[in-house]
């Protein structure tokens, strides 16, 4: 790369426009998650009282019928779950797009967006793995949902590099 300013300048508007436009996927990737974990929940009623202990499960189910303690503890799963996936990625995403148009931004999006990559790189794995060795029971749709969830990590790294880029080439172009 040239070192002439309006190289500079030229890769600082890439980058922005790279921020901008990777904050915006990783939002609507959030959006498509909390879809995808609603359906999941919807159309596998029953779920929560494989992981919830049996006595618990029974005590609890003499104050609340046992169908709307499973609707209310799923419910409930998804909030918790699905809810924070989603403020974590609202977080990233509202901050790189922020920086994106040169706004004012939180620069911890970019520490919580690289924990984030992190993390889901285990759980990825963790999945692939986890799909080779039961594959009549991971079915189509378990790994198009893979792939789909990567395609969200890669524009969470997306959102890493520009940002790195971004502050190198601010710091070259304050030297000019």
């Amino acid at each position: 790369m040239s070192n002439t300013h309006e190289d500079l300048t030229a890769g600082v508007r890439r980058c922005r426009d790279n921020l901008y436009y990777s904050g915006r996927a990783v939002l609507w990737f959030g959006i498509w998650n909390m879809v995808k974990v609603a359906l999941q929940i919807y159309f596998n009623k029953g779920w929560s009282s494989q992981i919830i202990d049996e006595e618990a499960f029974q005590a609890l189910s003499e104050f609340i019928d046992p169908e709307s303690l499973l609707i209310i503890m799923e419910e409930i799963m998804f909030l918790i779950f699905a809810g924070t996936d989603m403020l974590i990625r609202a977080f990233i995403a509202v901050n790189a797009m922020k920086a994106g148009k040169g706004k004012k931004h939180k620069k911890a999006y970019v520490v919580v967006a690289a924990l984030y990559v992190a993390l889901s790189v285990g759980a990825y794995i963790y999945s692939m793995f986890y799909y080779i060795n039961n594959v009549e029971e991971a079915g189509s749709t378990s790994m198009v949902s893979l792939i789909i969830e990567i395609t969200s990590l890669f524009a969470m790294v997306m959102i890493i590099v520009s940002a790195s880029k971004l502050k190198g080439l601010k710091k070259r172009i304050d030297t000019f």
